[in-house]
């Protein structure tokens, strides 16, 4: 098992993401290379919450200062590997 140091150290965003006391803020914001994949533009998304059977909770085209698109749109996913998975990361 990785200590909370080896989590920040490796920029493990699984792992941050099951660990709410790591967060920096009351959301954890996230970042994926847009689907045109072009270097320069992300997607954003915070992660609202994470319930205790492991669920996630993603609000995308949002930051932690608030919406950036007219729509965000909340997103659960099964897990933080499935968060993962989908092209997120730990901004």
């Amino acid at each position: 098992m990785l200590t909370d140091q080896e989590v920040i150290a490796q920029r493990n965003s699984a792992e941050m993401i099951r660990r709410c006391h790591l967060w920096p803020h009351s959301v954890l914001p996230l970042k994926r290379t847009r689907k045109d994949d072009d270097p320069l533009w992300y997607d954003t998304a915070v992660i609202v919450s994470v319930t205790p059977c492991g669920k996630v909770a993603v609000v995308e085209g949002t930051t932690i200062f608030g919406p950036i698109s007219e729509e965000p749109r909340q997103v659960l996913y099964d897990s933080p590997e499935a968060v993962v998975a989908a092209g997120w990361v730990v901004d």
